[in-house]
């Protein structure tokens, strides 16, 4: 009875039942699709992954300029005693050098090494006395492991200046 009714209305179930290739017929071309399509969604995900770790470490870097400089204002000529002044004398260390600054900026870098970051602390107006300026600057090296067979890296640096408050 369904085959006249399928006749009737012009559907061939027969036909239709030998076109559906059986369900293990598709399994190599699944297959295949993985292996191009998985290589380059890991690179995507891979790349995402460097792409936020960078713009982390150049906000880590900022702030670590920002704090550094703050830190350096209020260690100026008319620095409390019981705090060393600091300039007007160029200086450079890492943040796993001793001093002031160092010592501020050390705490932002809890799970990286203090000694990849270079500080550089300069006085534009050539002293340390109040309203004169402080120019503090952070570099660093980022390695991204997605680039790790073409061994590229990629510097980041930021600057801050303020004027010293004491």
């Amino acid at each position: 009875m369904r085959s006249d009714a399928a006749r009737r209305f012009g559907l061939d179930t027969r036909s239709a039942r030998r076109s559906v290739p059986p369900p293990n017929a598709r399994r190599g071309a699944a297959m295949v699709e993985l292996a191009i399509v998985f290589p380059v969604f890991l690179m995507l995900v891979l790349g995402v992954i460097d792409l936020t770790t960078g713009v982390y470490r150049y906000n880590l870097v900022s702030e670590a300029a920002r704090r550094g400089v703050r830190e350096a204002i209020v260690l100026g000529e008319d620095a409390s005693p019981q705090r060393a002044s600091v300039g007007p004398q160029t200086w450079t260390g890492t943040a796993a050098s001793a001093g002031p600054v160092p010592d501020v900026i050390r705490p932002l870098l809890a799970a990286i090494d203090p000694a990849e970051f270079t500080i550089r602390l300069e006085w534009p107006d050539g002293n340390n006395v109040s309203p004169s300026r402080v120019r503090c600057t952070v570099s660093t090296v980022f390695r991204p492991f997605s680039f790790v067979l073409v061994g590229q890296t990629v510097n980041l640096s930021a600057t801050s200046t303020m004027s010293i408050a004491n």
